[in-house]
C-alpha cells in the first residue's frame, strides 16, 4: 500500500530530525550527572543514543541485535526522562572497534543518532552551561529587585 508506506517514511524522517535537534540541546547536563554509568576501556566504549519516542519500542527490541557481537547485553540505560521531549537519551555500551559500523546501523535500522561519550567534552561543556545558567539567574534576580 503506497499511502501507508509513504506515511511510514514521513514518520521516520520526522523522528530522525527530532533526534538531530535534541543532540544540539543541553544533553550534557544529563550526562554529567550520570558519569559513573559511562564505561570506557581499551575494548569498550559508551555511546549516547538519541531515540525518538516514536521508535522507543523498536529500539528496546533491536538495539542489541542490529550488529552481531557488538553490544554488551542489557547495557541500555535511559539517562533522562523528560515527558515534554520527543527524544529520549540512552547509554549503550559497545565494542570499541565496531563503533562506526554500529552507529551507521543505528541510524539506518532504528533511525537513531548517536555520539561517543567523551568525558572531557561533557565536563567542560556542562560546566560552561551551568555557569551560564547561574549568570542568567543572577541577572534575572537583579531585574526583579529594581
Amino acid at each position: 500500500d503506497y499511502t501507508a508506506e509513504n506515511e511510514k517514511l514521513k514518520l521516520n524522517l520526522k523522528a530522525e530530525n527530532e533526534a538531530k535537534i535534541y543532540m544540539k540541546k543541553d544533553y550534557r547536563l544529563y550526562v554529567k550527572t550520570k558519569q559513573k554509568e559511562m564505561i570506557k576501556s581499551d575494548y569498550l566504549t559508551t555511546l549516547l543514543v538519541f531515540v525518538p519516542i516514536s521508535n522507543l519500542e523498536l529500539f528496546h527490541q533491536k538495539y542489541e541485535y542490529i550488529l552481531e557481537s557488538t553490544v554488551v547485553p542489557g547495557s541500555s540505560l535511559q539517562l533522562c526522562n523528560n515527558d515534554d521531549e520527543k527524544v529520549r537519551l540512552f547509554r549503550v555500551v559497545i565494542m570499541k572497534h565496531k563503533k562506526e559500523d554500529y552507529t551507521n546501523e543505528l541510524r539506518r535500522v532504528l533511525k537513531c543518532n548517536s555520539k561517543e561519550y567523551d568525558e572531557s567534552e561533557i565536563s567542560s561543556m556542562a560546566s560552561t552551561l551551568l555557569e551560564q545558567k547561574v549568570i542568567e539567574a543572577s541577572l534575572e534576580e537583579k531585574k526583579v529587585s529594581f
